[in-house]
């Protein structure tokens, strides 16, 4: 076979004659004439043609991908993961989406603060046990080489909240919290000018003036939990201010188009979802 075809090559341009018969019958014979040239440029062009629909079907048809499946296991794998990873940062900025959109709303547009007066009781606010161990503190000799700042950042985001919480001031509570009415705080009856104190240690993030509420602030605390304070009639601190538990932070005013008299409405949340306060002061 391989002197044929070296044959058929070394007369690759001559005009050549295929005589073909049957050996039980030499008398019926067929003959082909042909150039073993163009029988090479055919071969040539079937293989080439070949190759070009198989590559096709790779490349247009699943079977590619059934052929090279690891590399693409491999590349779906870390697609997934990644999709997966997206889906959870989705989730996670949808749920403080919500927790922004409902401070919002009672920042901005809820109806939940108009003073009444109704059944009040007056309250003072308790000494503060995180103040008072600050001021402990900063008599022992292992608490010299910090600085104000530290303890402020330590006693703010070191631990959890300390319940029953200070009272925000001297005053009377003249409508509770109700939920169902959208009355997301309570309020509290007090002298024009009387100071507003911190519940509890944090930072500032939110404080300025509000058509329906005037001046109000708001402070984060840990574990999740906001103090709002609405219809000051001045507030003393800034967004990102540091505060102290029974820091002075503002005084009793009756700014705001929803109040109808001094008084403070006060506010605590925490994740987005808003508490009942009497659940966090003694007597309420």
């Amino acid at each position: 076979m391989f002197q044929l075809f070296k044959s058929l090559y070394n007369k690759r341009f001559k005009k050549l004659t295929l005589v073909l018969w049957v050996n039980t019958n030499p008398d019926k014979t067929e003959t082909y004439g042909f150039r073993p040239i163009r029988l090479f440029r055919y071969f040539v062009i079937s293989i080439l043609f070949t190759v070009f629909l198989f590559g096709a079907i790779l490349y247009f048809t699943p079977l590619g991908s059934l052929l090279f499946s690891k590399q693409d296991r491999l590349l779906r794998h870390a697609v997934n993961n990644v999709s997966e990873r997206v889906y959870a940062l989705q989730d996670s900025l949808a749920l403080r989406d919500l927790q922004l959109m409902n401070i919002r709303d009672v920042l901005l547009n809820a109806v939940d603060t108009t003073f009444e007066t109704g059944s009040s009781t007056y309250y003072e606010p308790l000494q503060s046990p995180g103040t008072f161990s600050l001021s402990l503190a900063a008599d022992l000799p292992e608490f010299q080489s910090l600085s104000n700042i530290d303890i402020i950042y330590a006693s703010s985001y070191g631990g959890s909240l300390q319940f029953p919480a200070m009272f925000p001031l001297n005053g009377t509570v003249t409508r509770s919290f109700d939920a169902g009415s959208r009355h997301y705080g309570i309020d509290i009856a007090a002298p024009l000018n009387s100071y507003i104190r911190a519940v509890a240690d944090g930072a500032v993030i939110q404080a300025g003036w509000a058509v329906d509420f005037g001046y109000s602030l708001s402070v984060q605390h840990s574990d999740g939990y906001v103090s709002v304070y609405k219809h000051n009639g001045s507030i003393y601190k800034v967004k990102g201010d540091m505060v102290l538990q029974g820091d002075i932070i503002g005084k009793v005013g009756n700014t705001g188009f929803m109040s109808s008299g001094p008084h403070l409405h006060f506010e605590l949340w925490r994740d987005g979802v808003p508490q009942n306060p009497a659940r966090f002061f003694n007597n309420l």
